[in-house]
């Protein structure tokens, strides 16, 4: 639509059945409310010889009363897919009796407007919702409190700035669940549950998504355990979980549910007062950890940005799992390969493992409990006193002591690294050692020796891939 007015014959001559979203654009924006008035007037002409079809409205854009409820009225009864934050519109009784064949709901809420909610929701006119995203500008609501009337179609639950806090409520049939909110947890409310509590009531989430909401430590400690608990939720459809919270909140979550096997997780770790649940953060005996360690085929460690990816593929293309602590901690997240209660069973489909800003002593106490990793990968910063002359050493010194490592390794390769003669003469020593060691790749290497002298002594390998390379004027 452009200068205001809308070619109704063209309009008019348009099938039924395409039209099942419009959407118009009205300009310039300084008088799009008066522009909108004028084609809604026109509409009424339109409208009486032209049947609606549409199933999406944004109540946002239509002015006055008498628009909302002649737009509602012409939409032939279909079920409606619904944004509005205009609550004086709602409050028509044309549109309220229209509005209950809404389906899905995008509503924005401010103080004033709880009782409208409630009324909308609760009512026996309500509408039976299978989509729903709420906005508050109040912290003084429960989420999901305002859904104590049963919505057994409801799929998608969006939250956000509300309480958290669980109330009983019909969660069966929920697919997705997302809740962000900054509201800091207190025990002001003594009726409130713990969030763990709704998973018992939800065996058909897929997707969780839970950022920057947090739950008093207070009411997570029954929660936390080592995993082998028998009142564990099962949520066999899981297939994502987003959590950005406290660790307490995160900890608590990880050892009450268990996921199914193809679990794609992603958690950020707020910073927060210290809780006893620090110490443990995310336990490797946790389901919620379990499930995503079990089926990785390739981890990603990096010890300078604290995280930890998990990947099912060894090609680091499908990553099922990423985690993060945002504030420096003495037991990072990726620490949890570094306890010695790790064993290969845990992760028995690993083969490739990716070391960034690691230290020597870190890498071999991983590579202890991880036999099966045939591809080693040492992305090592010199700058940062990372050296890849001490990493080489290291492992050389391990593997002559008569351990296990590595034995399954068939490909090594450094990224950034600086190769010295020193360097260079463990590299031998590590094909001599390790049989199945066939394969050297170095990118980005500077080569403080020979180029030629280096070649020589690097054909013990069977296969050398070099990128980038540098050599020193030395």
């Amino acid at each position: 639509m452009e200068d205001c007015t809308l070619p109704s014959a063209a309009f008019s001559a348009l099938p039924v059945d395409i039209l099942r979203k419009v959407f118009l654009f009205v300009g310039p924006n300084v008088l799009s409310k008066i522009a909108l008035t004028h084609v809604c007037k026109h509409w009424r002409t339109t409208a009486l010889e032209f049947p609606l079809m549409w199933t999406h409205l944004d109540l946002d854009y239509l002015s006055g009363l008498a628009t909302v409820a002649m737009v509602l009225q012409r939409s032939k009864g279909l079920p409606l897919s619904l944004h509005c934050s205009i609550w004086t519109a709602l409050r028509h009784s044309v549109c309220v009796s229209e509005i209950r064949r809404t389906c899905e709901v995008d509503f924005s809420i401010d103080s004033y407007s709880q009782l409208t909610v409630r009324h909308f929701l609760e009512n026996t006119s309500a509408p039976v919702l299978i989509r729903c995203s709420l906005e508050f500008s109040t912290y003084e609501i429960q989420a999901p409190s305002i859904f104590k009337k049963q919505h057994p179609l409801l799929r998608d639950l969006s939250l956000t700035s509300c309480r958290m806090a669980y109330t009983a409520g019909n969660y069966f049939g929920l697919r997705r669940l997302e809740i962000r909110c900054t509201v800091e947890p207190d025990l002001t409310y003594p009726e409130d549950e713990c969030l763990v509590e709704l998973f018992k009531w939800s065996p058909d989430l897929e997707e969780v998504v839970l950022h920057s909401c947090a739950v008093h430590p207070q009411l997570t400690k029954a929660y936390v355990g080592d995993g082998r608990r028998t009142n564990i939720t099962h949520l066999p459809k899981l297939r994502l979980m987003d959590l950005r919270l406290r660790t307490s909140n995160i900890h608590a979550i990880a050892s009450s549910i268990r996921p199914s096997s193809d679990l794609s997780l992603n958690i950020v770790a707020s910073i927060c007062p210290a809780t006893p649940e620090d110490e443990q953060i995310l336990s490797e005996h946790s389901p919620l950890m379990a499930a995503a360690l079990n089926r990785a085929q390739a981890i990603v460690l990096d010890g300078r940005a604290l995280t930890m990816a998990a990947f099912m593929d060894v090609d680091l293309r499908n990553e099922s799992m990423r985690v993060q602590l945002d504030y420096p901690h003495p037991l990072n997240f990726y620490n949890v390969l570094l306890k010695p209660t790790i064993t290969s069973d845990m992760l028995p489909n690993l083969r490739r493992l990716r070391f960034r800003h690691t230290s020597a002593e870190d890498v071999v106490t991983i590579l202890r409990s991880l036999p099966s990793v045939t591809t080693l990968e040492l992305c090592v910063d010199e700058s940062e006193g990372f050296s890849c002359r001490d990493i080489l050493s290291v492992l050389e010194a391990e593997i002559r002591s008569g351990t296990s490592l590595c034995q399954a390794l068939q490909t090594l390769s450094f990224d950034d690294a600086r190769l010295d003669s020193i360097s260079r003469a463990t590299l031998v020593q590590l094909r001599a050692l390790l049989p199945n060691l066939r394969r050297l790749a170095l990118y980005r290497c500077e080569v403080e020796v020979g180029l030629e002298a280096t070649l020589g002594a690097l054909s013990t390998f069977d296969v050398v891939e070099w990128s980038e390379h540098e050599i020193s004027s030395s």
